[in-house]
């Protein structure tokens, strides 16, 4: 058997040759990668679709041990859209992202304890830090443990995202290539989106919705795509952060034209399907993207046509409101209903709320539904202080991007930082419509504007370059 690992290992070098295969890094990472996929059948059924599964899950287990650690964080990105089909592993769901992300994780943490490497300096980490502890003290009023614990770990699991990102994306290549396999990802749900529409306008089939999500306006009934979720504000909340991070890098990034050509066509794409997920709250923060937009990028002469084009927009901002209304008349309430409720639940129980993920089950919650809000939601899951933490976090993501701009030259990491401030900005809008909180695309941008910004400062500043090698060189040097 050692005789037959050392052979894998040996051919895993020649075809992913890297620095981290040096020692006993190889073999720790197996070891921790085999129970991880083995033990998961304990945890469900024992059908034999099932066992296929996880059969296909520890051969991939074995195979992400041998490619370099940052493109497992490409794969990560690329396996977002795929959240929602995961399998049950015990009280727990596991998607493939969060698989590929605990094998990361422990790869990462393998190879920086073996080398002597240090985790990069980041103002991100005490804030998070501090979010998830003022997240813990729910537990101790929760009526449901097994459900708190559910959302806890995916709450960990999206730091731990942005925390890996931070770490593995501190040069310009690397955040080229996170931001190829977001678009990526992005052009694969729009087309399976595409593909939904298809199958319900020729079969009358709608894959991958629960239930059939359709839009009445004016007498005709249009379907909302969904692509890979089951809701169609899902899709538009993950969409807008690509279309927001493409333009600036279709328009900034200096790249080829056979890059800039693939940018513009997922950029159409997504734009496409985002509009037919007729979710009003993303396209009212989309709409007030491209106004600030386009008034920032405006030339001095034009201005005064850009704001006649704002006043005109203004004008018709009441039949619009009537348009969003007739789309779905009942729903507008229910989500008054939801987040007036969020907010009693939040100001009756101050301190630590009624526990994570128990908002939807209380007795007082006529649609057993979220706040439809993340920021009700986390005030009243978990309290008033998590949820300041959590501002605070975003406030100092935000800063520490500013500053870098500051002082970042123009090129393709100033591209994705401004790309990724906007973006993150518009999923902020939006999150205050739609309990944002658990997904990894908001983490994985944190990530990325966390180490954009390192690499700006780094350009510009001698000490800083130096300060920021002191403190990374050790993980750049971990994967070739």
């Amino acid at each position: 058997m050692n005789h037959a690992i050392h052979r894998l290992c040996r051919c895993a070098k020649r075809i992913c040759p890297a620095r981290a295969w040096s020692g006993a890094a190889p073999y720790a990472s197996l070891g921790l990668a085999l129970p991880l996929a083995l033990a998961a059948p304990f945890g469900s059924s024992s059908s034999s679709l099932q066992i296929a599964l996880f059969a296909l899950a520890a051969a991939l287990a074995i195979t992400v041990v041998l490619v370099p650690l940052q493109w497992l964080l490409y794969g990560v990105i690329l396996a977002i859209p795929f959240d929602n089909l995961s399998l049950p592993v015990g009280p727990l769901g596991i998607s493939v992202s969060d698989a590929l992300l605990v094998v990361l994780v422990l790869r990462w943490l393998l190879v920086v304890a073996q080398r002597g490497g240090r985790i990069a300096r980041s103002e991100i980490y005490a804030p998070a830090t501090l979010f998830f502890a003022l997240l813990l003290p729910s537990f101790l009023v929760t009526s449901d443990y097994a459900l708190s614990a559910r959302h806890a770990f995916a709450i960990l699991m999206m730091l731990t995202t942005a925390l890996v990102a931070t770490n593995l994306l501190r040069s310009e290549g690397r955040l080229r290539h996170a931001v190829t396999a977001f678009m990526v990802a992005s052009a694969v749900i729009s087309l399976l989106a595409l593909a939904q529409l298809y199958l319900w306008l020729r079969y009358h089939i709608s894959p991958f919705q629960w239930d059939l999500n359709a839009a009445h306006i004016g007498g005709m009934t249009f379907l909302r795509l969904t692509g890979t979720y089951v809701d169609p504000n899902w899709l538009a909340l993950y969409l807008i952060g690509p279309i927001v991070l493409g333009l600036f890098v279709a328009l900034e990034q200096p790249a080829s034209r056979r890059y800039k050509a693939f940018v513009w066509a997922a950029l159409a794409l997504d734009t496409a399907v985002f509009l037919m997920t007729f979710s009003r709250g993303g396209w009212v923060t989309l709409l007030a993207f491209m106004v600030v937009f386009v008034l920032l990028r405006a030339r001095a002469p034009s201005r005064g046509l850009w704001l006649a084009m704002v006043i005109a927009v203004l004008v018709a901002a009441p039949l619009l409101a009537t348009m969003f209304v007739e789309i779905n008349p009942s729903s507008v309430r229910s989500r008054e209903v939801l987040q007036e409720l969020g907010a009693e639940v939040m100001t009756e129980h101050p301190l630590a709320g009624t526990g994570l993920g128990t908002f939807k089950y209380l007795p007082q919650n006529p649609f057993h539904g979220p706040t439809h809000s993340i920021y009700l939601q986390i005030g009243a899951d978990a309290g008033i202080p998590p949820l300041v933490a959590f501002l605070w976090l975003g406030l100092v993501v935000m800063v520490n991007a500013v500053r870098a701009l500051r002082v970042a030259p123009a090129g393709s990491t100033r591209a994705i930082l401004v790309g990724s401030v906007y973006a993150l900005g518009c999923i902020a809008i939006e999150g205050a419509f739609l309990d944002a909180l658990i997904v990894k695309y908001l983490w994985v941008l944190v990530g990325i504007i966390s180490a954009a910004a390192a690499v700006a400062r780094a350009d510009h500043s001698p000490e800083e370059t130096s300060s920021v090698e002191a403190h990374t060189q050790p993980l750049l040097e971990q994967e070739s």
